[in-house]
């Protein structure tokens, strides 16, 4: 059956909160990997290193997810695209805990990435559709962190006490909550509206270079969160932690980022897009060197708190920007895959040093943060240029 739902409808707090709870229950998974890292460690005697792969291929797979609906989503009906994603979400979660070898877990992972990908395209593609999409992604972003911290201090106390088939049972729960809210999603959005009909708006072809440029600024400022955040766990469990301990303080750390994802809401774009980004990167690259550098409980809870805070600052203001260039939302999709990307690259690049100690793992991140400066900061002047010009 179709649904169409009229325009006030899809421009309103309902729709929204729609498209968060299908978003939110859809990754659970990734958001509790690095307390899944360490259950699949533990559980499976897998290695360190067989582990980041792991979560590398669910990522991957995440990135294909994204951009098959990029490319294809148009053609099929998003309620029908996300209802299905969430059953792929729901098997690989069921596949996850009968697994018994490093090759069953990687093939459960990436069924598992390919349907959370999908999930999250529907969510990208329609909030780039809406009237504000910066502020959009800041109230998605506050709304994301807020459930994840939750979810993480809850999955410390469940991994104690089952391990990761009682992180693959509560996951499960969550998506077939997200299920019914599928359900709430138009088939179709209206023709002027649909961030995914395929064609790329006439602002964006003379963006092509620059929409590029923060594209690769995605894919890298996501390896760089994702290679600490894959690893954090182990570098909490380093310093003399427990594993509760540890989820409960990652838990906190995602409370910053609802922080960070709170004062990008609250500061809009007075100071333009640069200074919220130079600041994101400053605060991420500091506490990238904190947990690099420091062995006490205090350094990883500072650096832990901060990068997060610094990520979800920055996040909004790299989304925004990219929607203002390509008001079709196709490129916000495609930022979405190079997430994705990232977030693979991330944890196969820290994969290779951790044998090396974790600070290897930090400067990975580091060398990233810094790539997206140089990729980025050209942009963002003459877009703030542009913006100062028009206000005259």
């Amino acid at each position: 059956m179709t649904r169409n739902f009229d325009s006030s409808y899809l421009q309103s707090g309902r729709f929204l909160f729609s498209l968060l709870l299908v978003g939110m229950t859809g990754m659970s998974s990734t958001t509790i990997a690095p307390i899944l890292l360490g259950t699949f460690i533990d559980g499976l005697g897998i290695s360190e290193q067989q582990a980041g792969y792991v979560f590398a291929m669910e990522q991957a797979a995440y990135m294909v997810g994204l951009l098959w609906f990029s490319l294809h989503g148009h053609v099929f009906k998003r309620d029908q695209v996300a209802t299905i994603a969430m059953w792929t979400v729901l098997l690989s979660c069921a596949l996850t805990t009968l697994a018994s070898s490093y090759p069953q877990l990687a093939a459960a992972r990436i069924l598992a990435g390919l349907g959370i990908g999908v999930t999250l395209a529907v969510l990208y593609s329609a909030l780039a559709a809406r009237p504000n999409p910066q502020r959009d992604y800041s109230i998605a972003g506050v709304s994301l962190l807020l459930y994840a911290a939750a979810l993480l201090m809850l999955s410390g106390v469940v991994a104690r006490d089952f391990g990761s088939s009682g992180l693959m049972a509560l996951s499960a729960v969550l998506a077939a909550a997200g299920l019914l809210s599928a359900r709430r999603l138009p088939s179709r959005m209206p023709p002027q509206t649909d961030a995914s009909s395929g064609k790329i708006q006439p602002s964006a072809s003379g963006n092509i270079g620059a929409l590029i440029r923060l594209g690769l600024t995605m894919l890298f400022v996501y390896a760089g969160h994702a290679a600490l955040w894959t690893y954090q766990e182990r570098i909490g469990l380093h310093v003399g932690l427990d594993q509760q301990s540890v989820a409960l303080l990652l838990g906190i750390s995602v409370l910053g980022g609802a922080a960070g994802a709170a004062l990008a809401l609250l500061w809009g774009q007075r100071s333009g897009l640069l200074i919220p980004q130079a600041v994101s990167y400053l605060i991420v690259i500091s506490s990238a060197l904190l947990l690099a550098h420091g062995n006490s409980v205090a350094t990883f809870a500072a650096g832990a708190v901060l990068i997060k805070i610094g990520w979800f600052l920055g996040l909004p203001y790299l989304q925004g920007a990219i929607a203002t260039l390509d008001s079709s939302g196709r490129w916000n999709s495609a930022g979405g895959a190079l997430q994705a990307g990232g977030a693979a690259l991330g944890p196969a690049m820290a994969a290779t040093v951790v044998s090396g100690g974790y600070s290897y793992v930090a400067w990975v991140s580091v060398s990233c943060y810094l790539i997206c400066l140089l990729l980025s900061v050209g942009i963002l002047v003459q877009m703030d240029r542009r913006a100062r010009k028009s206000a005259l």
